[in-house]
């Protein structure tokens, strides 16, 4: 059977961040598990492609930092926020099936569209953070029943931090949490976060209460312990929601509060917005009724459950697959 040629165009490495590599590299590990495939990377830069080959050491695949006229493939699944109109005609070209996502403006380019976190600016494709493209280890998780009266609480700012809102974070909520010494605040340190060194300087002043999260192989496995936590608006706010974690949303990015916004509504999430130092007041009282309410926690997790797909990768599979057939059976 002949092998479909799959182009992954997306990028990431430690200083800008890599959401949207490890949301591409989910995908493109599902596709090769299930079709008789060849996967393509499409990379920005070296940095780009040594930051792979650093992070996903067992998924092989064929790496490419430019493309001609003559490469040809099946697909092509674009994972860019800022490619141009022309970037993507030129690859539109180049495929049987364009796949953009969170492609706001792709309007008449793209064959199919997901936009699980920033909202298309036009009635097309497929929108929400219900249809995340997560992990399978994420869908593999099962949640455990609670045999101690410890809280965990999971505190996490997107893998770059590049706001520098993160150690403020650690710092404000170690100090409120300072006397409640059943709370451990587990906090995810990315490897392009400049804060990584004072993160860790402060974890070592209070060793019982921060445990910073790094490098972890699989982190659904250790967000899954948590009993609720305090995420930007990002992907991994949709990986929290997803394993049913109470969470309080809050960032220093203007473009995340969309995504924000859209979680709100599962009645799993707690919204506090935009940062600002007013805020921190309210982080404080939200986050205290969260720990001694438990059934205002078992309540959200419920709505969370309600709120997603069971399987949203497998969907997002489903669907690019069913419009690949009717493309070529035209």
């Amino acid at each position: 059977m002949k092998k479909i040629k799959i182009l992954f165009s997306t990028f990431g490495n430690t200083s800008i961040g890599s959401g949207h590599l490890y949301r591409s590299v989910a995908l493109a590990n599902y596709i090769k598990k299930r079709k008789n495939s060849k996967i393509f990377f499409l990379l920005d830069s070296i940095k780009d492609k040594n930051f792979f080959l650093k992070n996903f050491k067992n998924f092989k695949c064929n790496f490419l930092l430019n493309i001609n006229s003559e490469n040809l493939w099946d697909i092509i699944i674009v994972d860019k926020l800022d490619l141009s109109k022309k970037e993507l005609n030129n690859l539109k070209k180049r495929t049987n099936l364009l796949v953009t996502i969170d492609h706001i403006n792709s309007r008449g380019i793209s064959d199919i569209s997901f936009n699980p976190l920033y909202l298309p600016q036009y009635k097309r494709g497929f929108y929400g953070p219900n249809l995340q493209i997560i992990s399978e280890d994420f869908i593999k998780e099962k949640k455990k029943v609670k045999k101690n009266k410890e809280i965990k609480i999971f505190l996490a700012q997107g893998g770059s931090n590049s706001n520098n809102l993160l150690l403020n974070l650690l710092k404000k909520i170690n100090f409120f949490l300072k006397e409640l010494k059943f709370c451990k605040i587990f906090v995810l340190v990315g490897q392009a976060s400049k804060q990584k060194d004072k993160i860790f300087n402060l974890a070592k002043k209070y060793p019982k209460k921060i445990i910073p999260i790094y490098k972890k192989k699989n982190l659904a496995k250790v967000m899954n312990n948590m009993d609720l936590a305090i995420s930007s608006g990002g992907i991994i706010s949709c990986e929290l929601a997803y394993l049913n974690i109470p969470t309080i949303l809050i960032t220093k990015e203007k473009k995340e509060i969309e995504t924000m916004n859209y979680l709100e509504k599962s009645k799993g999430c707690k919204n506090l917005g935009f940062f600002t130092k007013s805020k921190i007041n309210k982080l404080n009282l939200v986050l205290q009724e969260l720990i001694f309410e438990k059934n205002l926690r078992n309540n959200m997790k419920k709505n969370l459950k309600l709120f997603f797909e069971k399987d949203p990768l497998k969907k997002v599979y489903n669907l690019i697959f069913n419009e690949l057939k009717k493309k070529s059976n035209k």
